[in-house]
């Protein structure tokens, strides 16, 4: 089943209980709970998907004292022409209603200026009436209608620009909404979800594709009472006049709305078409400005160049087709509205001649006239903004209505409360794999991990060595729960893993990956990520430990200088470092490593290994390493061949007892 989110709908069209409540509402059941229902699965479904796994969400899971673990089974799968996830079936017209809920006070505002300066605006004729009227009847021009009339005039232009300054800070409120709802919702996003789109895509989603939300308050759309009340005002004023001139001039006015009505589908394609090849264009961008060393030193600056420029033209031509379109739509609407009134003015010239009209009536009847033909278009360009607003709804729906990280987590709220106490003064911790079984491409091979078992020991150091592709990386993430196992059981602390909230678990590890990330920012900003209450003592004993304490003296501004996206002004070796030292910086119970030595000289390597050496006994590090110095650094020693354990031991016992360790181990 596609869970709900928003409060929409599922497929079979029942209720759900909206995005915010399956990210927020942890289901907590006091002592033992009763397993949930297993969801239906159709043939070739999530057990095969998962390499062969024949059994439903309660399988592989902990019962007994501690409740049960409920797990997704979604498929971290690589990037695809749509990434993985589950979307929620839900109108685009839902969408906008929730664009507009809770802001019925501004949008009722704004109708109501609307609907008062249409009846000023109906007034306009009326008062004109009876000032030709009088004009031609007393033979002098009597002050107080004209008084009446500019004062109308005025009044109506002010309602009309209050409207717009409501409508215009209430456009912004909506897009500054979405914009933050969207990037909440893409940082739920679970790990292969988020990492099968490119990043320059949600940029043009947040910037490009939000603004399009304000249109749904537009002045055409919001005012749309006040056109309407114009509208059947003119229309009992001008059959009142002169039905037979009306009936023939609207005739030709009403075929404005039905060309508007014609455009809406093919307006709204377009729209999203520009949308999606301006995305496609800020993901180029962003690319080429990533990797631009890249580029430069495979020679693919001109490869890259074409590239962009391909995206560039994909843009001008769809905005061209867009630009085609309204140009269609406009100028025929514009014609119909026109050839209409001259008709209205030909029609009634006419009637007038024949005495049917008088000259007070033929002004009045003109003057509706003109007030029918402005609602008319109005409503047009009312459909167009609604289009507007859906492509931006829709292309937003595609990310906020995708299950979340958490959307499947079912918390024990023992375990919680136990390994909460574990963050910031941890005891020693065993890291347990159990059976652990993974595939990053269910169906597609062999399984990444297979019955995977071993023992981190509390406060020690276990190095998990293998062959590139035996599955060492993917252990870590499993414990980070990037991902989930698709069998068996990870367990720290004697805990399992998905027994805990993330920011708990993830609260309890300190992980360095292999790319030792660093954002835009300062050295001392990305030193406490984890620590933002680190004191500058407590900084640079960090960066000692990993002998970076030369590079701030070396630096202009010390720890408040900037180090360029990424990292761009550190060396490999120096981000590395400062990846570690922020992982230090933390005080985890579990310090991961994914390969951390690898971008160290000599030097730093020893020093990293005195830092580890000196960890505290209540720290347990587990560490994926290539070096020998390394490995024979560890108390312990997992190998792994082809996503299975080959030996476990000490570095002593495993020279002695396995072919593969000496073999990586020579090699190294």
């Amino acid at each position: 089943m596609v869970p709900e989110r928003a409060g929409g709908r599922d497929h079979r069209g029942q209720r759900s209980p909206g995005r915010a409540g399956l990210r927020n509402r942890r289901r907590l059941v006091h002592g033992r709970r009763a397993a949930p229902p297993a969801r239906p699965r159709a043939s070739g479904g999530a057990a095969a998907r998962h390499g062969g796994r024949q059994r439903d969400h309660r399988a592989g899971v902990r019962t007994g004292d501690g409740g049960h673990i409920h797990r997704g089974d979604a498929d971290p799968a690589a990037p695809r022409d749509r990434p993985v996830g589950r979307l929620v079936n839900r109108s685009t017209h839902a969408a906008l209603r929730e664009l507009i809920r809770g802001r019925g006070r501004p949008i009722l505002l704004a109708a109501t200026l609307a609907t008062l300066a249409g009846a000023l605006t109906l007034a306009q004729p009326v008062l004109v009436n009876r000032l030709v009227t009088s004009v031609g009847e007393a033979g002098e021009l009597p002050l107080a209608l004209v008084g009446a009339l500019l004062l109308v005039i005025v009044v109506s232009a002010a309602l009309a620009g209050t409207q717009q300054l409501v409508l215009g800070r209430l456009g912004e409120d909506i897009v500054h909404d979405q914009r933050h709802r969207l990037v909440r919702a893409a940082l739920d996003l679970p790990t292969a979800v988020s990492e099968a789109r490119p990043p320059g895509e949600m940029v043009a989603r947040v910037t490009s594709d939000a603004s399009l939300t304000r249109a749904v308050v537009s002045p055409h759309v919001v005012g749309f009472a006040g056109s309407l009340l114009t509208l059947v005002g003119a229309v009992v004023a001008l059959v009142l006049l002169d039905a037979v001139t009306f009936l023939i001039a609207f005739a030709i006015a009403a075929g404005s709305l039905l060309v508007a009505a014609a455009a809406a589908r093919p307006l709204r394609r377009a729209n999203r078409s520009l949308q999606a090849a301006t995305a496609a264009l800020a993901t180029s961008v962003s690319r080429n400005a990533v990797a631009l060393r890249l580029l430069r030193s495979t020679g693919s600056v001109p490869r890259a160049l074409q590239e962009t420029s391909t995206a560039i033209r994909e843009v001008r031509a769809e905005g061209r087709r867009l630009a085609a379109l309204a140009a269609l739509v406009g100028p025929l609407t514009s014609t119909l509205t026109n050839i209409a009134f001259v008709c209205a003015i030909v029609v009634a010239g006419v009637r007038a001649a024949d005495g049917a009209l008088d000259l007070a009536d033929l002004v009045t009847f003109l003057m509706f006239f003109n007030l029918l033909v402005v609602p008319v278009g109005q409503l047009a360009a009312a459909v167009v903004d609604v289009q507007q607003a859906l492509t931006g709804c829709t292309r937003l729906a595609e990310i906020t209505d995708e299950a979340t990280e958490t959307a499947d987590d079912v918390v024990d709220p023992r375990a919680q409360a136990r390994a909460e106490t574990w963050v910031g003064g941890p005891p020693a911790l065993d890291i347990e794999f159990h059976n652990v079984g993974f595939a990053h491409r269910p169906g597609s091979g062999p399984p990444t991990l297979s019955q995977v078992s071993f023992t981190a020991p509390a406060g020690q150091i276990t190095v998990i060595a293998g062959p590139s592709g035996a599955g060492k990386s993917t252990l870590l993430h499993l414990l980070e729960r990037y991902f989930d196992p698709a069998a068996g059981s990870i367990r720290i602390g004697g805990i399992p893993v998905t027994d805990l909230p993330r920011e708990t678990l993830r609260a309890l590890i300190g992980y360095v990956d292999q790319g030792s990330l660093a954002l835009h920012g300062s050295l001392r900003d990305n030193l406490t990520l984890g620590a933002p209450q680190a004191d500058e003592q407590t900084i640079l004993r960090a960066l000692d430990n990993v002998s970076l304490t030369g590079l701030v003296h070396r630096l202009p501004h010390g720890l408040d200088t900037l180090i360029g996206d990424g990292g761009a002004a550190l060396s490999g070796g120096e981000r590395q470092r400062l990846a570690i030292a922020r992982a230090l910086l933390r005080r985890p119970a579990v310090l991961v490593l994914d390969e951390p030595t690898s971008g160290l000289d000599t030097l730093s390597e020893r020093a990293l290994h005195a830092t580890l050496r000196g960890l505290p006994p209540c720290t347990t590090a587990i560490l994926v390493a290539h070096r020998v110095s390394t490995i024979h650094a560890a108390d312990h020693v997992v190998v792994l061949d082809d996503g299975r354990v080959a030996a476990t031991g000490t570095p002593a016992e495993l020279r002695l007892r396995s072919a593969l360790f000496r073999e990586l181990t020579d090699s190294a």
